[in-house]
């Protein structure tokens, strides 16, 4: 009878520890400097599968450091996006917390030949507001829309993709264009109609926001007609489907 007790005991510990183990999840964070040692202050961080280069995770310079949420121990691909200076990247193993020190060199100003090409910014920071683009960025690629926003710092999406809050704020509410939506609402957005989307940390009175975050998504021009009756389309399929 001991023994039984003892081998049920060790059963049950090898099942803790080795839950503890697939549970942990560690921090990534960075340093980034210019080659005068100076801190950058604004740019963009991409975290990527390293074996299809899919975006999982974005993050923003602010003062020359950025972090990212807590990740699960994997192999990554970090890619670092300074305005004037070359891209850094990077691969990454992930088995304890990391603080990188990044330094970017700067570009070169001097070509035979200057080609002009325009590249939108995937995410900023305006008013203390942080802006994600999603229209014409490799951000439009995602599977849908929920995955999309899934990237936006400071936003935690449910993993069934029903609940959205903001860290340290709560559920946030929710606005397309200028109509107020729900989370239902929220999950049948066509990811190509959207052109940004815009976390609002102190919103103002007109959106009755009542102390809380605004999650404000933007949709393309050609996209603001016919709402109601996408919306409509949409939900009357999921609830059948559901």
């Amino acid at each position: 009878m001991f023994k039984k007790i003892r081998i049920s005991i060790f059963l049950l510990s090898s099942i803790f520890f080795t839950y503890q183990g697939l549970a942990q999840e560690y921090r990534l964070s960075g340093n980034v400097k210019s080659e005068s040692m100076e801190d950058l202050l604004f740019g963009e961080v991409f975290l990527k599968t390293s074996d299809t280069g899919k975006v999982i995770k974005l993050a923003v310079i602010e003062n020359g450091k950025f972090q990212f949420d807590p990740l699960p121990p994997d192999n990554y691909f970090l890619e670092i996006s300074c305005l004037g200076y070359l891209p850094f990247s990077k691969n990454i193993s992930l088995e304890k917390d990391l603080n990188l020190d990044v330094q970017m060199i700067q570009s070169e100003n001097e070509l035979d030949e200057v080609t002009v090409v325009e590249k939108r910014s995937q995410i900023r920071i305006e008013n203390g507001n942080m802006i994600m683009s999603i229209a014409n960025t490799e951000l439009a690629s995602q599977s849908d829309f929920i995955s999309a926003l899934a990237l936006l710092p400071s936003l935690q999406i449910s993993p069934d993709g029903t609940g959205v809050s903001v860290l340290g704020k709560g559920s946030p509410l929710l606005y397309l264009d200028n109509q107020r939506i729900n989370s239902e609402q929220l999950q049948s957005i066509d990811l190509n109609s959207i052109l940004d989307v815009e976390l609002i940390n102190n919103p103002s009175a007109k959106y009755e926001a009542e102390g809380r975050a605004v999650l404000l998504i933007r949709r393309k021009k050609e996209f603001t007609d016919g709402f109601h009756l996408n919306f409509a389309e949409r939900l009357s399929f999921r609830r059948n489907f559901n």
